[in-house]
């Protein structure tokens, strides 16, 4: 049974990130129509609507800018120039309720592979034998035998994990970071 906060949350966070700026630029636009020309008061509610409607995408579907920044903010350690994505997943929306997972599948050049896993062997990183798999990133791992894995290094804090999975290939990499409140 569906727990009835859990929906009553959902509800909440609705109204608040969906319904309220709605109505908001609702009647932005009818005081603008009132009080400018029509032209105008198109212009505005065309930009609000806009910029709303970029800002409700990106939650569901970030940028891959923010996969990046979210490598060199977790690792303090600089994006590879020759990186291409392959496959990327995550779950970092209003329904998460402050939860975030980011997945991303990497292919870099060798040097930039042995480069970062010399890196991050220096790093906080702990080496370890095994990463915790999520329902949402099973597209990703669903396609990798445990016998590609080569290494595997996690940096965990109270409150959120990063790992970085180095494939045996010698140029793909698994980036996953998940936080949990």
């Amino acid at each position: 049974m569906i727990d009835p906060f859990y929906i009553l949350a959902i509800i909440v966070a609705v109204g608040i990130f969906y319904v309220i700026p709605i109505v908001i630029i609702y009647f932005t636009y009818k005081f603008a129509k009132r009080k400018l020309n029509g032209k105008i008061a198109n212009s505005i509610l065309t930009f609000m609507l806009i910029i709303f409607l970029y800002i409700s995408y990106a939650d569901f579907y970030p940028l891959e800018n923010r996969y990046k920044r979210n490598f060199e903010e977790k690792t303090e350690l600089n994006f590879p120039k020759s990186a291409k994505y392959l496959e990327k997943v995550s779950a970092n929306s209003i329904f998460d309720f402050g939860g975030r997972m980011y997945c991303s599948k990497i292919e870099i050049s060798e040097n930039d592979y042995l480069k970062l896993e010399n890196e991050i062997e220096k790093s906080n990183f702990i080496k370890v034998e095994s990463y915790t798999e999520e329902m949402d990133t099973d597209v990703i791992f669903s396609k990798i035998k445990d016998s590609e894995i080569d290494k595997i290094y996690r940096s965990r804090t109270s409150f959120d994990e990063y790992f970085v999975i180095f494939l045996s290939d010698k140029k793909t990499l698994i980036l996953f970071y998940r936080k949990w409140t």
